[in-house]
């Protein structure tokens, strides 16, 4: 019996111990978006390089999402 509480409390430690890192890791994700949006929100275009450099992974990532999408990956793409 004392060896099957031991376990019990083992794997409820292990479980809140992934879900500490999970939400860390969560916690983190959300303040990097944050800080994004608030870069693709400004007006001023062109000025800063952060803005510059967000706004176009953010061109980037729209094209590939819509090659991927449209089954456009199977061909090559020159840029």
């Amino acid at each position: 019996m004392l060896i099957y509480l031991h376990n019990m409390l083992y794997y409820r430690l292990e479980q809140a111990f992934a879900f500490r890192q999970f939400s860390a890791g969560v916690d983190e994700e959300e303040t990097w978006i944050q800080e994004k949006e608030h870069l693709l929100s400004a007006s001023d275009f062109g000025n800063v390089l952060a803005i510059v450099q967000v706004k176009s992974l953010v061109s980037f990532c729209s094209l590939y999402a819509i090659l991927v999408y449209s089954g456009a990956n199977k061909t090559r793409l020159y840029v």
